[in-house]
């Protein structure tokens, strides 16, 4: 199947933070532990550039063991600028329902922004205190402005970044059943819908998605 994915508020997201990365100090990048490379918005390359950037990978609890290293946010920026007087203040960035947010509500210890296991679900940017001198800004998820890399284009419709409304979920989770040679036959929308909600939750197993590239 073919994924065309053209929005159009995409242009308009990415040209916010350019504007908002003027106010960090340094960009917390989240990327998905089951597709971190598919998660790599070449959008960001020019805006990633100008900052210094820790790299966070979420929902490792979905992803084989191993597949990616442990990172500690806070230890990483306060290396970083340990130098620094005052506040440091970050830019949370990553594609569609990666887990900024709640990594965001990690750091701060309570649930200071909305998380949702869909896409879109944070729709405005927003300043979180995660500390003595640590400030968050969580952004809305920005996807690629076209999808010519098809194979990461699957990848992240299997985990849910891109809305299942924009496809036909009966022929993704079928593919995604072949790919992964799972044990579960697809046969109409009601079955696709359970095999991608499950395979999201991990009851399907752990897989590096990655492999696929």
């Amino acid at each position: 199947m073919k994924i065309n994915w053209y929005p159009g508020h995409m242009k308009k997201s990415l040209e916010a933070l350019e504007n908002q990365i003027k106010q960090v100090d340094a960009i917390i990048y989240v990327l998905d532990a089951r597709c971190p490379k598919a998660c790599i918005n070449p959008s960001f390359a020019a805006i990633a550039n100008r900052k210094k950037v820790v790299y966070y990978y979420s929902k490792r609890d979905l992803a084989p063991d191993g597949i990616v290293p442990n990172v500690n946010v806070v230890c990483e920026l306060e290396k970083m600028f340990k130098n620094k007087i005052g506040f440091v203040k970050a830019m949370v960035i990553g594609v569609p329902n990666v887990g900024k947010s709640t990594l965001i509500n990690k750091l701060s210890r309570r649930k200071k922004t909305v998380t949702g296991n869909k896409p879109g679900v944070t729709k405005t940017t927003q300043w979180v205190n995660a500390g003595d001198r640590l400030w968050l800004m969580d952004t809305p998820g920005v996807l690629m402005p076209n999808m010519e890399d098809q194979r990461a284009a699957k990848n992240l419709a299997y985990i849910g970044t891109i809305k299942d409304e924009v496809f036909d979920i009966v022929e993704l989770a079928g593919e995604l059943v072949r790919e992964l040679d799972l044990k579960r036959e697809v046969t109409d929308e009601r079955t696709a819908k359970a095999v991608l909600v499950d395979f999201r939750a991990g009851k399907l197993g752990k897989f590096n998605l990655d492999n696929l590239l």
